[in-house]
């Protein structure tokens, strides 16, 4: 509101006493006061401050941001190492926008088929490793048990021959009938096959008792085995695609015969409920706050109208790149802050397979 008027009536007053100023000095005097007190008041009137401009509206915070699956996505890629980096995608067991579960095989790499082989092998080897202990345990050397037995048999059923022809040699030296080197090779043949069965009897007992040192070593070919497998099983999962958490197949980027892309093999993500995350700039946070309703609307197709939604959560990350982009390199030329957008239970039915839309966001005041 204008002051003008009350000071062009003050002027007024001042004009109408100077008019009147006449005669004696009391009246003069009355009047001079009388205009310097208005004199004073147009004076406080004419200098007082002007009222403050009314407030600005509060002006409406916008973002860009991506509808993403509650608990985000993940990328899937091929295990560090894997041939060199030459791997390539074999064949995908699942088709986009499948749902899937937690360590289900969704495809194979090109290796597997190679390495599964390593893998038979490796199988077949501890079996022949674990047969050996088994037989060493048992003490199982058959055939030369077998063999032992019957030669132990065989000497004994000479040797009382050999010791009636001994005797025999023994009188007959005796009655001078034979010589010295006669009787001699008869002490031999007699002796030899004394040791002989004394002989075949260690050899018996070496195949019925276990050696530690046959143990010993029949057990370190089995760790050899299982060590063996172990990694060719560990090979052969590198070369397998598997899903690390239960929700959909989202998007499949490298497809049979291609590489690992930028982005990854694939990507997932649990679809059960849908988000915005929107990135703002750190000066407009402080106009953010929870439970703030929003509007969000798609930056170029992909659904129509305008959804409603509130803020769930402001993370205190601050960043000074694109949270959105696949290069971490991408830098924007401001910092800023992701901020979580939770929908209604209609609305991210709705969008459960437009996972990585790109959308607009405001943030009501």
């Amino acid at each position: 509101m204008t002051e003008a008027p009350h000071v062009d009536r003050l002027q007024g007053l001042q004009r109408f006493w100077r008019e009147r100023a006449w005669g004696s000095g009391r009246q003069k005097l009355v009047t001079v006061s009388v205009l310097a007190v208005l004199g004073l008041a147009g004076w406080q009137l004419s200098h007082r401050p002007a009222p403050p401009p009314p407030p600005l509206a509060p002006r409406a915070v916008t973002a860009l941001g991506r509808l993403t699956p509650q608990g985000g996505v993940v990328s899937l890629s091929t295990a560090s190492g894997n041939s060199g980096g030459s791997e390539v995608v074999d064949k995908w067991l699942v088709s986009e926008g499948a749902t899937i579960r937690r360590g289900q095989l969704l495809g194979f790499l090109s290796s597997w088929a190679s390495l599964r082989k390593g893998v038979v092998q490796a199988e077949s080897q501890l079996a022949l490793s674990e047969a050996k202990l088994a037989q060493v345990d048992a003490g199982a050397r058959q055939g030369a048990r077998a063999k032992a037995e019957a030669d132990l048999k065989a000497e004994q059923v000479v040797i009382p021959y050999l010791k009636i022809s001994q005797q025999k040699s023994v009188e007959l030296f005796k009655a001078g009938a034979i010589s010295e080197e006669e009787l001699g090779k008869a002490d031999a043949a007699l002796a030899q096959g004394q040791a002989n069965i004394q002989a075949l009897k260690g050899t018996l007992y070496d195949n019925l008792t276990v050696r530690p040192v046959d143990r010993e070593v029949a057990v370190a070919d089995v760790a050899v085995a299982k060590a063996n497998l172990a990694q060719a099983r560990s090979q052969l999962r590198n070369a397998e695609i598997r899903s690390p958490l239960d929700g959909k197949l989202l998007r499949i980027y490298s497809w049979p015969g291609m590489k690992e892309t930028d982005q990854g093999l694939a990507q997932i993500g649990q679809v059960g409920a849908m988000q915005v995350w929107a990135q703002v700039f750190q000066s407009d946070i402080p106009q953010v706050r929870p439970d703030q309703p929003v509007e969000i609307w798609p930056e170029s197709g992909g659904f129509s109208g305008k959804l409603q939604g509130r803020v769930q959560e402001i993370t205190g990350e601050v960043s000074d790149r694109d949270l959105f982009s696949v290069n971490s390199n991408n830098n924007v030329n401001a910092r800023v802050v992701l901020v979580k957008i939770a929908l209604s239970p209609a609305d991210s039915a709705r969008l459960a397979r437009l996972s990585g839309l790109n959308v607009n966001v405001r943030f009501l005041p």
